[in-house]
């Protein structure tokens, strides 16, 4: 929720600037945006879950994993085969957000039918049920 309450509010902050905002595009952004927003918070509930004596641990973690994941996306500058290296093109594209950052951009452009959008569904909806399998267990573990 706070994840989406966070992109709603970046788009009304961009509406007197030159952004064309594509209301259809938009939504289906914020849909995409809300099912990896879930799994990604299941997965940071889980470590918490994990990491609950150590809590320097769950720190760490999200240092080591998931800012460089964030980073690696492009969602920051695009990644591709022609402008970066290439090794670091290769681990942006094992990485699945960036295919969650493509499907958002292809989607806040107006581009229904690239191949990225697939690929980004399935990439935000794999981190969701990863997520949420793993949340699940973890609170299952927990009340043992």
């Amino acid at each position: 929720m706070i994840l989406l309450t966070q992109a709603l509010l970046i788009l009304i902050l961009l509406l007197p600037t030159d952004f064309r905002l594509r209301p259809l595009g938009a939504l289906a952004g914020l849909a995409l945006l809300t099912v990896f927003g879930i799994g990604i918070g299941a997965l940071s509930f889980t470590l918490a879950l994990h990491s609950r004596k150590q809590q320097t641990l769950f720190y760490g973690v999200q240092q080591v994993i998931f800012f460089p994941l964030l980073l690696l996306s492009g969602v920051l500058l695009p990644i591709t085969q022609d402008s970066a290296p290439g090794w670091l093109y290769v681990l942006s594209r094992i990485n699945p957000v960036t295919y969650v950052v493509e499907a958002e951009r292809a989607l806040f452009d107006g581009r229904f039918t690239e191949l990225s959008l697939l690929y980004g569904i399935v990439g935000a909806g794999a981190v969701a049920v990863l997520g949420v399998a793993a949340g699940i267990r973890a609170m299952r573990n927990a009340s043992m």
